[in-house]
């Protein structure tokens, strides 16, 4: 390189880093992103929070339901475990229901899981 294209390539970044025209700009253009996904983030964790809200108070309205099964003569530990299940799926779709039942204590445990399906996450997260 020629002494005088030195020159004119530190005048011209010299002159370039001293100016503070448009650095707004760049700098939203830089933290926009992170701002957008972070929101995002947010939003899915929220959905997840209510699924997971919703899903406790439907297994202990199922276990509720269930349990009062007991008081019937003739109810056995398969029949209380349906009816436990039977509510749970008619409440929410989609969710696996796992119950223990025990006939001596009285008591009836019941579990959900769901997979949250990501919006915005998934997108940001997507390598496909």
């Amino acid at each position: 390189m020629s002494p005088d294209l030195l020159v004119r390539v530190r005048g011209v970044l010299r002159r370039l880093i001293g100016n503070q025209a448009g650095n707004t700009a760049v700098t939203f253009a830089l933290t926009a992103p992170i701002m957008f996904g972070a929101v995002g983030i947010g939003v899915d964790y929220a959905g997840a929070l209510n699924t997971r809200t919703k899903m406790q108070a439907v297994a202990d309205a199922a276990a509720v339901f269930a349990a009062r099964e007991f008081q019937m003569a003739q109810s056995s530990a398969t029949k209380i475990s349906e009816i436990a299940k039977s509510y749970a799926l008619s409440q929410i779709e989609g969710v696996a229901v796992t119950t223990q039942v025990d006939a001596p204590t009285l008591t009836v445990k019941v579990q959900l899981e769901k997979d949250v399906e990501l919006t915005v996450a998934r997108a940001l997260l997507d390598t496909k």
